[in-house]
């Protein structure tokens, strides 16, 4: 590859790496890609890897930087975004060149984890990231009456304070929930003065009193209309009751009849499960999204994890545990127990049953129900030390 260079994006490039992007990506438009470099508050140019052929930007990586939630704890997630190359400089290697420049730039940075969304994921496999889905409930809409106590409007940029209190109380334990600033509503969100949020919407009761709100979207493109909920949340306790009023507003709202397939994509806990099942018929359960996860600093991610961790083990009696996580970076890390309590190590030779960082993610995130999650043999202790209180998911309002 002579000639060619990866290397931090400069501030002055900024407009030929747009045209970069909106020439790989045809069908995205302009303003999508300008929240990258003008409304994320995490931007550092150093996380645009640049790949250059004779001073001419021809590939592009984007690490976006997310603080998600886990408990109590906090975790830094690189995102993986905009992986690009001009058609006629594909097949030479450069994406590749901009994703190892990437890992190593996550590699040493503050990142616990990374995350990316593909349909091609074989080729990220190469890389280390391992395939794991994101929870949806499914099923036919019954009973889609707007609920008499409820009413529901587009939402403005005057709600976002209490739209904001009500995500934080509603979301501040769930597992991989971003963790939003003012300005990261204002900015990425972009509840910008002035504007009309799409898919957002603010249920009120009759006297007008902020109930909470919901992030939905009718589909009418393909043969058969669908309803899709991304986001629901409120200031009052979550309960089936609640999320069931959120759910069946928003379906009256958007123009849904009964019968319409209606996609699930909060966090599946009990209350959401409760209400999906009161306002739809054949219900299912299953996972989308085309995401993988990779660990990046396991050592970082599980000693972050490791005060949730060891609560769950004195819960559990503290038994004998001995166990590995994979690591696509080099030796696992292992979790064992001796006098001390809980001890995290490196290990170059590790017992046969290591557990795959798809199945790993799964228990740490809530992705699936723990009982559900393949466990090689002989490591069934780390079903109840790595499993998420609460059941979680990436929300697609924090898309990337």
């Amino acid at each position: 590859m002579s000639g060619f260079i990866v290397r931090s994006i400069d501030p002055d490039e900024r407009e030929e790496c747009l045209a970069l992007w909106c020439t790989a990506f045809p069908h995205t438009s302009r303003a999508y890609f300008e929240r990258y470099f003008y409304g994320d508050t995490e931007y550092d140019p150093h996380y645009t890897r640049v790949g250059v052929l004779e001073g001419r930007l021809v590939s592009c990586v984007q690490i976006v930087r997310r603080v998600v939630t886990v408990g109590e704890a906090r975790l830094t997630a690189a995102c993986i975004a905009n992986v690009s190359t001009l058609p006629q400089f594909t097949g030479r290697g450069y994406n590749r060149a901009c994703l190892e420049s990437a890992l190593n730039v996550i590699s040493k940075d503050t990142f616990d984890f990374s995350i990316l969304g593909t349909g091609i994921p074989n080729y990220y496999a190469k890389f280390g990231w391992a395939q794991v889905g994101l929870p949806v409930i499914s099923g036919q809409l019954r009973d889609v009456a707007m609920p008499p106590d409820t009413k529901l409007r587009q939402a403005r940029f005057s709600d976002v304070e209490q739209m904001m209190a009500a995500y934080t109380l509603t979301y501040q334990r769930v597992p991989l929930s971003v963790v939003r600033s003012r300005s990261y509503w204002r900015g990425w969100l972009e509840f910008s003065e002035g504007a009309n949020p799409d898919m957002w919407y603010v249920a009120e009761t009759p006297a007008g009193e902020f109930l909470g709100y919901v992030r939905a979207e009718k589909d009418d493109e393909s043969s058969k209309s669908s309803l899709d909920i991304y986001e629901a949340a409120s200031l009052r306790p979550f309960d089936a009751n609640l999320v069931s009023r959120l759910f069946r507003a928003a379906a009256e709202y958007t123009g849904c009849d009964d019968g319409v397939t209606c996609n699930i994509h909060v966090p599946p806990t009990s209350a959401v499960a409760h209400a999906a099942a009161t306002l739809l018929l054949g219900l299912k359960g299953s996972h989308g999204g085309g995401m993988m996860f990779r660990i990046v600093n396991n050592d970082n991610l599980l000693m972050a994890l490791l005060p949730e961790i060891n609560d769950r083990w004195v819960e559990a009696g503290r038994p004998s545990v001995d166990l590995a996580i994979e690591n696509p970076d080099g030796p696992p890390l292992s979790l064992t127990t001796d006098d001390h309590g809980l001890r995290l190590q490196l290990v170059s030779q590790p017992q046969n049953m290591v557990i795959p960082q798809a199945s790993a993610f799964q228990l740490l995130f809530g992705l699936e129900e723990p009982s559900a999650v393949q466990l090689p043999t002989g490591t069934e202790a780390a079903r109840a030390l790595l499993s998420a209180r609460c059941r979680g998911t990436y929300l697609t309002a924090d898309d990337f």
